[in-house]
């Protein structure tokens, strides 16, 4: 790009312009640097990762891998993985990209292994529903309770 400088005066009078002086855009090639990686929690399906922040001039989204396979790319710091299985050691890490495409390091590895699945009982056949109201669009269903011995409070209908 090409610039000239003009000078004005609070009266409105301008200057002759200066010399033009040519500047071009340099493209950034520095990567991210990514933080370090933490276990926020885990369950028997689910792991909660945590990370500083990248040191980067530039927007950064972050590739989070389990086992060298990408799971997931977030612009956050902190992702919950779902649909991990029970008992099963997992190795973590985090990479951070620019928006020019530049990668970090891989982050420090963060190895974790699941909880094994305690509730081993389905929850009990659901009665046959009564609808007392319907609009052909939704229903209210009522009667059709379920038990289970771990928690009934996360039953749900379908």
């Amino acid at each position: 790009m090409t610039y000239r400088v003009v000078a004005k005066d609070p009266s409105g009078n301008a200057s002759a312009p200066s010399n033009e002086v040519t500047a071009a855009n340099l493209p950034d090639t520095t990567p991210p640097v990514i933080g370090a990686l933490s276990l926020y929690s885990i369950s028997a399906a689910t792991a909660r990762l945590t990370w500083t922040r990248a040191t980067d001039a530039f927007a950064v989204r972050y590739r989070v891998y389990a086992d060298g396979a990408l799971v997931s790319t977030t612009p956050g710091r902190l992702i919950k993985l779902r649909s991990l299985t029970p008992a099963t050691t997992y190795t973590f890490t985090v990479v951070a990209v620019d928006s020019s495409g530049n990668t970090s390091a891989v982050s420090n590895a963060v190895t974790a292994t699941t909880p094994a699945k305690t509730d081993l009982e389905p929850p009990s056949v659901p009665g046959v529903p009564d609808i007392p109201y319907s609009d052909g669009c939704a229903a209210i269903l009522d009667g059709a309770l379920s038990t289970d011995n771990v928690d009934a409070g996360t039953l749900l209908a379908s």
